[in-house]
């Protein structure tokens, strides 16, 4: 089974996991739930916590064992995300949630190209200031059904606000370029025609 490393949200502390840690346990997984910088036990003084303090700590926890899945309820899942961007090579299960439609061979390539991936950029909203020329650009969307990451019901409202128009539909996960490269490029060669 899997180490799961569990993560509290804003004013928790690990305790907040004691009704869930034992049924996941008893499930056959390894399982630790901590307190995060300042908050449950840990004596750090609220002027030192920060949200790299936070991604410090989980990443020390996963120091400790073999790779491990993150849960994070709330605020914890901003922590988790930090922490897999600072040590991604501790946390398991991107074949479950990006990669799942990939044979072994696939998801094994696919997952010896990830890197690391800088946080900041998803904090910047976009700017359009391409007026006309860029409001008469044709868009297209390719859309994974199985997608994890990025749900299809979050695809179609994001496609339908760009106005997308033609979609092409590709039953796979996230990863369409390791897990069906096949289709993808019969979808990319539709598109440029």
């Amino acid at each position: 089974m899997a180490r799961i490393v569990l993560v509290h949200g804003a004013f928790g502390r690990a305790a907040n996991w004691d009704r869930v840690a034992p049924g996941l346990r008893a499930a056959g997984h390894e399982v630790e739930a901590i307190d995060l910088p300042g908050q449950g036990d840990d004596p750090t003084p609220v002027a030192e916590v920060t949200l790299d303090r936070y991604a410090a700590r989980v990443c020390e926890a996963l120091a400790s064992g073999p790779r491990a899945v993150l849960v994070g309820h709330s605020m914890g899942g901003v922590v988790i995300t930090q922490a897999a961007a600072r040590c991604p090579e501790r946390i398991e299960r991107a074949r479950e949630g990006l990669m799942h439609c990939c044979d072994d061979e696939a998801a094994a390539w696919a997952a010896s190209l990830r890197g690391t991936q800088p946080v900041a950029p998803f904090t910047h909203p976009v700017q359009i200031d391409g007026g006309e020329a860029f409001a008469g650009l044709p868009r297209a969307y390719v859309m994974c059904l199985q997608d994890r990451a990025i749900k299809p019901a979050l695809q179609r409202l994001m496609l339908k606000r760009a106005g997308c128009d033609p979609v092409i539909e590709i039953d796979t996960d996230h990863s369409v370029w390791a897990s069906r490269p096949n289709e993808l490029v019969a979808a990319l060669d539709r598109l440029a025609a």
